[in-house]
């Protein structure tokens, strides 16, 4: 009995140690596969915490942080980056469909900053968003600033400088750059009256430091700091940065010297050889011959007295002062002894800067008096009449009596620029018409060599409220102000332009055909590009595939080189030459103006309602000059 009860009693024993060893064992499994766990989420984890904090390579989005602590940047509760303490670039690419998208930054787990935008579907430079992360402004919510620099002022000046952006203080942080031609680049900002300042600078390659700043704007025409106010009433503002104008650092003139002259000359202003001036010399050196041909040079816009002198001997052969170069006007100087010149005492008592011209043909006479200026004016003897012409271009002068001295004391209205029209200056240059492309026709052959002259040409389709203003009536089929005017004939447009040259006293017309097709591909700034201005026709045309069946805004796709919209597609457009299907075999080389007569005139450039292959500027069309419909447009021209 004993023995039973002590065989049982370690039988009891014996299992209950194996029971704890058991649990020791099931505890000691869970414990190992808990630490392993651990350590895997911590390496797992710890890559992904690193990865968060490098910028994407490519992206929409340019998060400033000007604060010192860390953010983390959220989509609908998903965690996108964290952006270090004080970063002033940190690129982030948000995949979106071209809808708003709702950010959020938070700082230490607590919302900081929460913005809705419409981000670009793109990540070019220019295309990026901006997002300035920074304390001092109330509540949550970020508003946005839409910067946009143009690319010229409105007297035509080019923005040929760089700008960088400041907010609140100039010596802080710029918060984006910006060059000419940039559109709505969004800026999100927080809630606060906002203080904006603009440097300026100019790129040089040639330079040491390769940049040079050009100066400041932080005041408005009235002299006060530039401001915008961003809250829950305003959360969206536009803003265009206005165009430096008061250096001439890299701006450039176009001088055209010719050497009517018996012998070789080589020019000089002031005091430099021109060839140490040039930028650009399509077919210039600083020696000239006696060809009777123009000879082009680029030199910096300003003030000079030119001097054209014997090579061999030194002697001053032809001298002129006070010769202004700008870049707005081209300029000639013709080396001739049979040429003489009278002068006039000139004073401006007006509050603009002038610009003097030829009153019977516009051209520029390199002459410039800023406001409250005297000085002596230069001109052709057979000159009769002088226009002067503000820089704005919205008031000028003339005088029909050109005497000793013209004294300036008011302006008028200038109605070549009193309209809505808007004009493109077209450099004269050569260049192969026609096509020999697959898609070509028989009458676009051959191709053949045209030379022309400088002219003007309208940067967009003639619109229906431009139409109206001179016409008083509306034909077109699709209506709205800023559409193009359409169902006018040939005989129309005459018309109108009898009327707007009486109103103006101007000579506007419809453009020649090789004029018209030689704006569309871009002039001497051509890239020969299939469509006019690009090898994609949807990035600069309305036509069959992506109009929607009518015609619409002008200028709303991208211009072709030279500025100009919608020359292909949105409406065929007149042109002044009577059509010939053949006309290209015995087509002028220089300033052709078409067939001497015929049935049908010319039409150019597709219409909301072509294929791609009409909408290339060597295509041609035509039809009777009473015809008209609502895929007939036109813009026009002037010769200067």
């Amino acid at each position: 009995m004993i023995f039973q009860f002590h065989k049982k009693n370690l039988i009891c024993k014996k299992n209950k140690i194996m029971n704890i060893l058991k649990k020791f064992l099931i505890f000691f499994l869970f414990f190992s596969v808990f630490i392993n766990s651990c350590k895997k989420e911590a390496e797992n984890t710890e890559p992904q915490k690193e990865t968060n904090k490098t910028p994407d390579t490519e992206g929409n989005l340019v998060i400033v942080n000007q604060i010192n602590s860390d953010l983390t940047l959220y989509r609908g509760g998903e965690i996108l980056k964290v952006i270090p303490a004080n970063t002033d670039e940190f690129l982030v690419n948000i995949e979106n469909d071209g809808n708003a998208v709702s950010l959020e930054i938070k700082k230490n787990d607590a919302i900081f900053r929460r913005w809705d935008v419409v981000l670009s579907l793109g990540t070019l430079e220019n295309e990026r968003a901006t997002w300035v992360i920074k304390d001092g402004t109330t509540g949550t919510d970020a508003g946005t600033i839409n910067f946009s620099y143009p690319t010229e002022t409105n007297s035509g000046l080019s923005s040929i400088y760089s700008v960088d952006v400041f907010l609140n203080n100039k010596n802080g942080a710029k918060i984006t750059s910006l060059s000419p031609g940039i559109q709505n680049k969004k800026i999100g900002i927080g809630y606060a009256l906002h203080t904006i300042y603009y440097r300026y600078w100019y790129s040089d390659p040639n330079g040491t430091a390769g940049s040079q700043e050009i100066d400041w704007i932080e005041t408005n025409e009235d002299g006060n700091n530039i401001r915008i106010l961003i809250n829950s009433e305003h959360k969206e503002r536009d803003v265009e940065i206005p165009v430096f104008t008061d250096s001439n650092v890299g701006r450039w003139a176009k001088i055209k010297i010719r050497n009517n002259y018996n012998d070789y000359l080589q020019i000089y202003a002031n005091g430099k050889l021109i060839g140490e001036l040039l930028e650009i010399n399509t077919n210039a050196s600083s020696v000239i011959e006696p060809d009777g041909q123009y000879y082009d040079f680029y030199i910096p816009q300003g003030s000079y007295t030119l001097e054209a002198k014997n090579p061999t001997s030194n002697e001053i052969i032809f001298l002129f002062e006070n010769f202004y170069l700008s870049e707005l006007y081209e300029s000639k100087w013709r080396l001739d002894q049979s040429v003489t010149y009278k002068t006039i005492e000139i004073t401006n008592n007006t509050n603009k800067d002038l610009s003097f011209h030829n009153k019977e043909n516009n051209e520029y006479l390199s002459f410039l008096l800023t406001s409250g200026e005297s000085g002596t004016l230069k001109f052709l003897e057979n000159i009769n009449s002088l226009n002067a012409i503000s820089f704005d271009k919205l008031s000028n002068a003339f005088t029909n009596d050109v005497t000793s001295q013209w004294i300036i004391n008011e302006l008028s209205e200038n109605p070549i620029f009193n309209f809505d029209f808007e004009m493109v200056y077209v450099a004269g240059g050569t260049f192969q018409m026609g096509s020999n492309d697959s898609e070509a026709d028989g009458d676009e052959t051959p191709v053949h060599t045209v030379t022309l002259n400088d002219f003007y040409i309208g940067k967009y389709e003639v619109t229906q409220k431009e139409w109206r203003d001179i016409m008083g009536n509306n034909p077109s089929y699709f209506t709205g102000d800023n559409l193009p005017v359409t169902n006018v004939s040939w005989n129309d447009i005459q018309e109108f332009l009898i009327k707007l040259n009486e109103e103006t006293g101007m000579t506007f017309k419809l453009p020649t055909e090789a004029e018209w097709e030689y704006a569309a591909r871009g002039g001497n700034l051509s890239e020969n590009y299939k469509y006019s201005g690009s090898n994609n026709i949807d990035e600069v045309a309305w036509y069959g595939s992506n109009s929607n069946s009518q015609t619409h805004n002008v200028g709303t796709k991208t211009p072709n080189e030279l500025g100009i919209y919608d020359m292909s597609g949105n409406v065929w457009e007149w042109c002044s030459d009577w059509y010939g299907s053949n006309y290209y075999s015995n087509s002028p080389t220089e300033n052709p103006t078409g067939t001497t007569s015929g049935s049908r005139r010319v039409l150019r450039g597709g219409s909301w309602l072509s294929h791609a292959g009409n909408c290339r500027p060597a295509d041609r069309g035509s039809s009777t000059p009473d015809s008209s419909d609502d895929g007939m447009g036109f813009r026009f021209a002037f010769v200067p």
